[in-house]
């Protein structure tokens, strides 16, 4: 066994809880988090101020969100067969080297370059997921998950502001490209923390990674996704399709034009940054507090709570409380992500989680992408039905998930 692994028991799980191995994919993933909340979170006005245009702004968001997808479910088999560490490393090179040509692009085409990159590095994602899910026992799970999402957040509060302000004191195309660097220069300092400091943690049938480059390999990956799709369970797939479509979906349509309507009411970037790592700090304290009884309800609990947050929030976005809806929205993206990660982890054996974490990012990443392309019509025409549509989703998502609640745990039990 290579010294890059830790020990494994005759499933290809972790003997036990390996928290160092946790904490330094969540310390080096919430570093990077850093560096895209303060350098993405102003792509849409980049984007407008080296020539492109409101409908390019949703349509790229799309492209971004639509290739994300493609490459989910070869990532989530990839990490099943070549490991989840090596995914995580040869990939977090290309993200760094996505955050250097966005730092250079001289247009919105080269953008599309950097974000198709940027889109293939996403493959890790499942990787990073399962790696986290496999560090800790189940019953920790949930937290776990929450805890990376609170440390991210964290480490993340003072991002934007810092971000708006170089990009308001030097300029909207200069000050872009400085921020798009320096997450460029911190993304590799975390690919070396990675590749010195990660231990695998599965030792499932390994391939030669040589060979996974060619397309007859491709192909057999993805052959190898469509039997676990015919695997996947009926509550499984039923929780898959509400977390599409009342949840990926909506924050398809608002993400790409947060920022932009904000902007069509007079908000400077430096004060969208004000607004975000505020909110960023007021989700931090709120999402502390609740940590002790993560664990004491139903994960499907806490994605109804999620919904119900995320759809009041898009209430109030289009009537100007942008800091209200940023806090209630982080909080809701968290409290939601960390349980249907839980889920899937839990309704997935060993030898497919990765898989299955690939392919419920492939299908969210799709709904995203319809979301975006969509709004990209919407927005224009009327900016405002983007949010109401996004709240009405996010109730829907609240009201469905209750009936299926005793189903799902009946399985997971």
């Amino acid at each position: 066994m290579s010294s890059n692994a830790i020990k494994l028991n005759n499933k290809g799980e972790i003997k036990r809880s390996n928290r160092r191995n946790f904490w330094v994919a969540s310390i080096s993933e919430s570093i990077i988090d850093f560096s895209s909340y303060a350098s993405k979170t102003y792509l849409p006005n980049y984007i407008v101020s080296i020539g492109g245009t409101e409908e390019l702004v949703g349509r790229i968001s799309s492209l971004g969100y639509f290739i994300w997808a493609l490459v989910q479910p070869s990532g989530g088999y990839l990490c099943d067969k070549i490991g989840r560490r090596s995914v995580i490393i040869y990939l977090t090179g290309l993200l760094a080297l996505s955050y250097l040509i966005y730092s250079l692009a001289p247009s919105w085409h080269v953008i599309l370059i950097a974000m198709i990159l940027e889109s293939i590095s996403s493959m890790y994602i499942p990787a990073l997921q399962t790696l986290l899910a496999e560090s800790l026992e189940e019953k920790e799970r949930t937290r776990g998950f929450l805890i990376l999402n609170v440390l991210s957040n964290a480490l993340s509060i003072p991002a934007p502001y810092l971000g708006g302000l170089i990009i308001e004191k030097v300029g909207s195309v200069k000050g872009n490209r400085y921020v798009f660097l320096l997450a460029s220069v911190l993304i590799f300092t975390m690919l070396i923390m990675r590749f010195f400091l990660l231990k695998e943690t599965y030792g499932g049938m390994k391939v030669n990674v040589a060979k996974t480059k060619s397309l007859n390999s491709v192909i057999y990956h993805l052959k190898g996704v469509f039997k676990v799709i015919k695997r996947m369970s009926k509550p499984l797939l039923i929780l898959l399709l509400i977390e599409s479509l009342t949840f990926s979906l909506p924050m398809g349509l608002l993400s790409p034009y947060m920022i932009r309507y904000a902007s069509s009411k007079g908000v400077t970037e430096e004060r969208w940054g004000e607004i975000i790592s505020v909110a960023r700090l007021a989700y931090f304290i709120t999402v502390i507090g609740m940590m002790p009884i993560m664990n004491k309800l139903p994960s499907t609990y806490y994605l109804f709570l999620g919904s119900i947050m995320a759809s009041i929030s898009m209430a109030l976005f289009p009537n100007g409380y942008f800091l209200q809806s940023a806090i209630l929205l982080l909080i809701a993206q968290a409290i939601y992500g960390a349980a249907i990660l839980s889920l899937f982890s839990s309704m997935a054996s060993s030898d497919i989680r990765g898989t299955i974490m690939g392919i419920s990012s492939m299908i969210s990443m799709l709904l995203g992408a319809s979301g975006s392309f969509i709004a990209s019509f919407m927005y224009p025409r009327n900016p405002i039905m983007n949010f109401i549509s996004a709240s009405v989703l996010f109730l829907i998502g609240a009201i469905v998930i209750l009936p299926i609640s005793k189903l799902i745990r009946d399985y997971i039990s």
